[in-house]
């Protein structure tokens, strides 16, 4: 037992995890009393000892598996800002536009084409995120059946239109192929920041994911291999006891569940899980081999939102599992969400942070916060009206939707206040990310009728754990904010810097 909790303390002093460091070295000490002192009287203790060392032996693996992963995610931090989202960019002739130039502001790469075959070549090495395509190209490229529309649609790569006229045939056209946009000379920022917040706004969040509550083996393995054969991730129960714990620990996104089980029946279960009000948005939909209607409406009106025959194709379940998925998912989107910009809202926001807090504490590892605020807005409404104002800060919460990491954390904090949750990032390196974007902010133009305008934001930076308190760190870099608007706005500060 002693050579077990050296190999731990000398695992957790290496990766710098101090608290299990602290709190081995105090177990090791209380374990050489109890060693020195032995008789039979103290079997109980080494046994409970025994107990203990194995509880940390499993939790120090998680720990480390969770800081090593934190590692290669901090080695590829700077490239994950650095990089970003590549778009090609054909167009009829490279001449002086604008646009491109415009659109890489938000956080895109465009890699212009002026002939369609270098395109077409370039599209077959590498997918790009979108394509922006001249409509004059497009038109030339459609009359000549070019099969690279339908590889868009099949490979779902969004297609956008520009033109220097509003042309009905051009419009026809990215109707025919299905272009998700279209954009019409002079290019605004924000027409731009518009067009690429409705189809680039929410990446996917991975595998839809499943709890399947069923107590008979052949069902568990045929609904698990169906659904995971479209991608889904499927965590199945046979025990309702378990169902719980299970949910806490892989936080599903739809629960199918057993109508009729031994012990806790499937609307006994649902009443159970319907208790916790953090569980009362998730679906729950009814397997069973009932086709009785009426029984059917008696489940549903108790806790279920749907109810599933076992006899359906493999098809409609998959298509049913993923519909009630994205429904769900639109749904927490918009309660987490800010009406005007679609960035996390305040409650949100905070509930991330102190997330944030738990797993740089949990890892031994760092996070920035900033805090980001528009420069002279109530002047912007006063001048140019209530509308510019909110699409100053629409564009801006694009901006930052653009050009933080999909790992990031970006809500809107209240009124022309953002905030900014960047994990695994060094101070220094939060503040140089924050700078750069603050200086591409001010560059963008603003139209508000015949009016052009610039506008800028000041920036305050705190870091965890330099910060160790979720309320000071907050109150830090409310006060580097503050510290950044009266030293004469547009630029980013933390408070404890000279």
């Amino acid at each position: 037992m002693s050579t077990e909790l050296n190999e731990l303390l000398e695992s957790a002093t290496a990766v710098g995890f101090t608290v299990l460091c602290r709190n081995l070295t105090a177990l090791k000490a209380c374990l050489a009393e109890v060693v020195a002192l032995s008789d039979e009287g103290e079997a109980i203790e080494i046994r409970q000892f025994s107990h203990l060392l194995d509880v940390i032996k499993k939790e120090a693996f998680l720990l480390r598996r969770e800081y090593f992963q934190t590692q290669l995610c901090r080695e590829s931090v700077e490239q994950e800002h650095a990089g970003k989202r590549s778009l090609y960019f054909l167009e009829s002739r490279m001449q002086e536009n604008p646009l491109p130039g415009k659109i890489e502001r938000f956080g895109y790469r465009c890699i212009r084409f002026s002939e369609s075959s270098e395109f077409i070549e370039a599209f077959a090495k590498q997918k790009p995120e979108a394509v922006v395509m001249d409509a004059q190209v497009a038109d030339v490229m459609i009359k000549a059946d070019s099969d690279i529309f339908d590889r868009f649609r099949d490979e779902d790569i969004p297609l956008i239109f520009t033109s220097n006229e509003d042309n009905f045939n051009y419009r026809h056209n990215a109707a025919r192929v299905d272009a998700v946009g279209f954009m019409v000379e002079p290019y605004k920022e924000e027409d731009i920041a518009e067009t690429f917040d409705r189809y680039f706004s929410f990446p996917s969040r991975g595998p839809y994911r499943v709890l399947l509550v069923e107590d008979i083996q052949f069902h568990i393995e045929y609904i698990s291999s169906v659904l995971e054969k479209v991608g889904m991730q499927v965590e199945a129960v046979s025990n309702p006891l378990e169902v719980l714990d299970r949910m806490e620990q892989f936080n599903p996104e739809i629960i199918l569940m057993d109508l009729y089980m031994p012990n806790c029946n499937g609307i006994e279960l649902a009443k159970i899980i319907r208790q916790y009000p953090r569980y009362l948005t998730i679906p729950i939909a009814y397997l069973s081999v009932e086709e009785n209607i009426d029984k059917q409406l008696d489940a549903l009106s108790i806790g279920g939102d749907d109810f599933i025959t076992k006899s359906i194709s493999e098809q409609q379940l998959a298509y049913a599992v993923k519909n009630r998925i994205v429904r769900y998912r639109s749904l927490c989107r918009m309660l987490a969400s800010d009406g005007l910009t679609g960035l996390l809202n305040h409650s949100k926001l905070k509930e991330s942070l102190a997330q944030e807090v738990a797993r740089a504490s949990r890892q031994g590892s760092v996070f920035s916060y900033a805090m980001i605020d528009v420069d002279n807005f109530k002047n912007i409404n006063d001048t140019y009206g209530h509308a510019a104002g909110d699409q100053v800060l629409k564009t801006l919460a694009q901006l930052l939707k653009g050009r933080f990491r999909g790992s990031d954390v970006i809500g809107r904090y209240g009124g022309e206040e953002f905030a900014v949750i960047l994990p695994n990032t060094e101070k220094n390196d939060a503040i140089r990310i924050l700078d750069d974007l603050r200086a591409d902010f001010s560059l963008i133009t603003h139209v508000s009728n015949n009016d052009e305008f610039n506008v800028t934001f000041s920036c305050g930076v705190a870091s965890y754990p330099e910060i160790e308190n979720i309320r000071t760190l907050c109150e830090v870099a409310d006060m580097a904010l503050y510290k950044a608007k009266h030293s004469g706005r547009n630029r980013v500060c933390t408070s404890l810097s000279k």
